[in-house]
């Protein structure tokens, strides 16, 4: 007990010195840590604002977190695609300061080609497929409406958000080109470019859709996996459109040049022969029968020869390639005294120029 009794003594000491002196030895270190945690976090703080900077340019929608993480950064945000997130990342590690970048945002839905199929039969267009939106269906039918009519206008377009946007100016374009004529074509549009398949009237078009596209904004790819009519040899182009109109007949309201609505599917028709000999420049001569005044008649065969040039530039036709001609009652085919023959000698005709 006795040598129990000797140690307290030491021991108690000992307390009373850490009693008094702990602050002294305590707060120096507390105040050390709290200087290195700020210090720390300005520094990650540095660190984070370095990967957004490296990120601004081509990653925008990337936000970056590393609170904790010391070098280390997290990337949030939605992502256009994996591979975008993991060249984010990439691209964040190389950052002045960073040791490592992870991904923890999430992967935008990938988008869907829209595809839009058309049918072209003369003035009237079947339009199906899919868009993104009721705004791009009324925009894709209202673009037809205005090159068709609202009565030749046959639209079947379901919508799913998922998919991508589409050039409502250019397929107005395309159908101005295909109005008149006989064309199936589809249009795939994704978000690098588009794709045409299918059959198109006219060599011209997909050039034409070019156009269009780059005038619009539009840098992706065009891959055009379309076909075109087969072409034709000129003299066979001008043999086909006579024996054509040998067999039937542009009607116009009598005594006027205003073509008859019931003519308007045989003109489209040979529209469409006339597309497959694209080198060919014709004669369109008009002919009236002998009744009335000759020089009447002479004024009202140029102008019927006229109307069926404009309506031909109408369907998108060049109407360089066509000259009108009137011959008034001076190339009579049957005799102008019988009903019979009259009605033949009142004719348009084709004449090859070149």
């Amino acid at each position: 007990m006795l040598e129990l009794e000797g140690c307290e003594k030491p021991v108690q000491t000992l307390i009373n010195f850490i009693r008094r002196s702990w602050p002294i030895v305590v707060v120096p270190v507390v105040l050390l840590g709290l200087v290195v945690v700020f210090q720390w976090s300005a520094i990650e703080r540095n660190i984070a604002e370095n990967a957004r900077q490296a990120l601004a340019q081509d990653f925008p929608w990337a936000g970056v977190e590393n609170y904790r993480l010391g070098r280390k950064v997290l990337l949030t945000g939605e992502a256009p695609s994996q591979s975008s997130a993991t060249a984010a990342e990439n691209q964040a590690a190389a950052a002045h300061g960073v040791s490592a970048a992870k991904f923890i945002g999430s992967i935008a839905p990938e988008l869907q080609m829209a595809k839009l199929h058309f049918q072209v039969r003369g003035t009237k267009v079947l339009i199906e497929g899919t868009v993104a939106d009721v705004a791009a269906r009324n925009a894709v039918i209202a673009g037809a409406i205005k090159e068709f009519g609202s009565d030749s206008v046959f639209a079947e377009l379901a919508t799913d958000s998922q998919t991508a946007d589409i050039h409502t100016n250019v397929l107005r374009g395309l159908l101005k080109g295909s109005y008149g004529q006989s064309a199936d074509f589809a249009i795939s549009f994704h978000p690098e470019g588009m794709v045409v398949e299918g059959e198109l009237p006219s060599e011209n078009l997909t050039a034409r859709l070019e156009r269009q596209l780059h005038r619009a904004g539009f840098d992706g790819e065009i891959i055009d996996q379309s076909t075109k009519p087969e072409l034709i040899e000129n003299n066979v182009c001008q043999d086909q459109l006579n024996n054509i109109l040998s067999e039937s007949k542009i009607n116009f309201a009598s005594g006027r040049s205003v073509i008859q609505p019931s003519s308007y599917e045989l003109l489209e028709t040979l529209a469409g022969i006339a597309v497959r000999c694209p080198s060919a420049s014709f004669e369109v001569a008009g002919h009236t029968d002998s009744t009335g005044n000759a020089d009447a008649n002479l004024r009202l065969s140029q102008l019927r020869a006229d109307r069926v040039v404009d309506f031909f530039g109408s369907l998108g036709l060049d109407a360089n390639r066509f000259q009108g001609v009137g011959y008034g009652a001076q190339q009579p085919l049957a005799d102008n005294e019988t009903r019979d023959g009259r009605a033949a000698n009142r004719r348009i005709e084709f004449k090859l120029r070149n």
